[in-house]
């Protein structure tokens, strides 16, 4: 985690702890929803996890899937690294400081199985790629 430059109150940003891959309609959204529902489980998002922010600490609960979940962070073809980490930074959720370490962190872009440098990606970029939890959501 890292604390966030210029807010008034103390916030962090995390890497994510979860991240999910998969096929289309292998039921990825309602096992990312299931997982939401949990009040410590956090999404990154391309509003940069305010919502699921919001409804952990009190606000609004979340409907159905929102275009917004999915936050196609590694799909981009050539992208260079410091651009894979900024859109990693806009989607990820703000917490309180003292809150770090208290939920886990939802990164949710089930069409990543089908770029084969996302892993290389991941693994470069992320510095916790070996202690997170990856969800690969297959049908027939």
């Amino acid at each position: 985690c890292h604390e966030v430059d210029g807010s008034t109150a103390s916030m962090a940003q995390c890497y994510p702890d979860i991240m999910f891959v998969g096929e289309s309609k292998a039921g990825s959204t309602s096992i990312a929803a299931y997982m939401l529902a949990h009040p410590q489980v956090i999404m990154q998002t391309m509003d940069g996890g305010t919502d699921s922010v919001n409804r952990t600490l009190g606000g609004p609960t979340l409907g159905d899937k929102q275009f917004s979940w999915e936050v196609h962070v590694f799909d981009k073809h050539f992208a260079p690294d410091y651009a894979l980490v900024a859109a990693n930074w806009i989607t990820a959720p703000r917490i309180p400081a003292e809150s770090v370490g208290d939920y886990l962190q939802l990164h949710y872009t089930p069409n990543y199985i089908y770029f084969p440098d996302t892993p290389f990606h991941i693994a470069d970029l992320y510095p916790n790629s070996q202690s997170i939890k990856y969800f690969a959501i297959l049908r027939e």
